[in-house]
């Protein structure tokens, strides 16, 4: 059937000698054509789109949207590859000419949910979006093989931070609405072995590993929940005393955390019926009130190994 209307020229199948129904060829005035699959004068099912300005558009179609799998190729160089509902995009991967790219999940045609999206400067970025922003938990990967991870609120890194350098090394690192404000470097199980005659390695029930040490002395180290510093005054310690200092607490996880802050967190009794605490950090089951250690080697030993961050940067 062929037939003329002020969309076009149409020219194929139909239904009862009216409506594009089929499989049909339609010409539009302004310059776009449709090749493809039409159901009751819309297109429906599988067909190719070439708009007007170039854009074109391959793929499932239904009442006369995009709906299902397809694949858009703009003149400007953008692709996109993907699943489509009701018209819009709802999940897949978009490139752009100059090599960024995102892989992820979409609403209402911006990047929402999760993803990952590559820069054109080579950082990666894996985590949640919305409204086209990062925001969420998230992680992000420099050309170095730095790795941040934390929480960012449209597109700038809020409250803390874990930065992974290229070599291991772990900072505990802080922001305000972007900006930098602290970056020290964590106490590692590692380090505590050299002054403690490797208490990581000591089989816990479970065949977890941790240590719990009685810090007792001034710090320039901070838990990473309550900020609070690690200074005690030592010039009258008692078993009273001792009760309050801060406890320096490095799990598996490598976080660190204060005597308070441990405390704080949920008791469960293992196998042999002692009491543990659990990592504020992994949840796992790695502190033993009752098994903490006095140990003055840790004071001098630590504020060597625990510098500041010089620049605190990626």
């Amino acid at each position: 059937m062929a037939n003329n209307s002020k969309l076009g020229s149409y020219n194929g199948e139909s239904k009862d000698g009216w409506g594009a129904h089929g499989y049909g060829t339609m010409k539009y005035s302004g310059g776009g054509e449709y090749n493809g699959d039409w159901k009751d004068g819309e297109k429906h099912g599988k067909g190719k789109m070439k708009y007007d300005n170039g854009d074109e558009y391959d793929g499932d179609w239904k009442d006369g949207k995009r709906d299902g799998q397809g694949k858009f190729i703009g003149t400007s160089g953008y692709t996109y590859e993907g699943h489509y509902e009701n018209g819009e995009k709802v999940k897949g991967k978009e490139k752009w000419p100059k090599g960024t790219m995102y892989d992820g999940e979409f609403k209402k045609g911006k990047r929402n949910g999760n993803g990952i999206y590559k820069f054109t400067d080579g950082k990666k970025y894996e985590g949640n979006f919305k409204n086209g922003l990062l925001h969420g938990k998230g992680k992000m990967t420099d050309l170095k093989g730095n790795v941040s991870e934390g929480n960012w609120k449209d597109n700038k890194k809020r409250d803390y931070f874990v930065l992974t350098d290229a070599s291991g090394n772990k900072y505990k690192q802080i922001y305000d609405e972007g900006t930098l404000t602290l970056s020290k470097r964590f106490v590692t199980l590692e380090s505590i072995d050299l002054i403690d005659g490797n208490p990581s390695k000591r089989l816990r029930v479970g065949g977890e590993t941790a240590v719990g040490v009685l810090v007792l002395g001034r710090r320039d180290i901070e838990c990473s929940i309550c900020m609070e510093n690690f200074s005690t005054d030592t010039s009258t310690i008692d078993e009273q005393v001792k009760n309050l200092l801060p406890v320096l607490g490095s799990c598996n996880c490598t976080s660190v955390y204060c005597r308070g802050c441990v405390l704080k967190q949920p008791k469960v009794k293992v196998a042999d019926g002692e009491e543990w605490v659990k990592c504020p950090g992994c949840g796992e089951n790695s502190f033993r009130p009752s098994d903490l250690k006095n140990d003055l080697r840790l004071i001098d030993y630590l504020n060597r190994y625990v510098p500041v961050a010089k620049d605190g940067s990626n």
